[in-house]
């Protein structure tokens, strides 16, 4: 059952990200093929403008994959952060009931230490409730590090090779003279 489960946690990892580079990578903007700036641009692009077999990764794409791999990030950070302030939460309790059974208190004081045993309480099981919530995605995001760790190097990749193809230039190997004439 366990295998079956990843299986098909990878096979929808590997679908969301295809589905991502697929659609809203194929976009292009303008004639000039400059990279879109903001998503307000999507919706001007006609489908039947597009040529076809043209891909260009954009900002949008770039910026879709970059808060993909935050939430990544963030709820394996959050995840690990609650289950360590949960040992300190039950740390916490265990100091408090140890007050409870040997400390000699006053029915007043007593009550101050039972608000306090409650408020603690109140926290450790707000953590608990949302690792439970997290706790499916945090183990598909286990199952399958090394898809985000290829998706932030692919990521990075691109973004390299864009910034290279944008500082591009031409060096003369015969024609100095045209080169220098007309583009530069």
């Amino acid at each position: 059952m366990a295998y079956y489960v990843s299986s098909v946690a990878t096979i929808i990892i590997l679908k969301m990200a295809k589905f991502i580079l697929a659609t809203v990578s194929i976009l292009t903007s303008s004639e000039d093929n400059t990279p879109l700036d903001d998503v307000s641009t999507l919706s001007a692009i006609k489908t039947e403008e597009r040529p076809q077999g043209v891909i260009m990764i954009d900002n949008y794409t770039l910026n879709s994959i970059g808060t993909m791999l935050s939430i990544f990030d963030d709820v394996i950070r959050r995840y690990e952060t609650n289950k360590k302030v949960i040992k300190d939460v039950d740390d916490e309790l265990n100091d408090i009931e140890h007050v409870i059974e040997f400390a000699n208190i006053d029915a007043v004081e007593r009550l101050k230490v039972y608000a306090e045993y409650k408020e603690a309480r109140q926290r450790r099981r707000e953590l608990k409730n949302e690792n439970n919530r997290l706790r499916p995605f945090y183990k598909l995001l286990q199952e399958n590090e090394d898809f985000r760790h290829k998706l932030t190097r692919v990521s990075s990749q691109v973004k390299d090779k864009t910034r290279a193809q944008h500082n591009k230039g031409y060096e003369a190997r015969v024609r100095g003279d045209l080169i220098n004439k007309y583009l530069e």
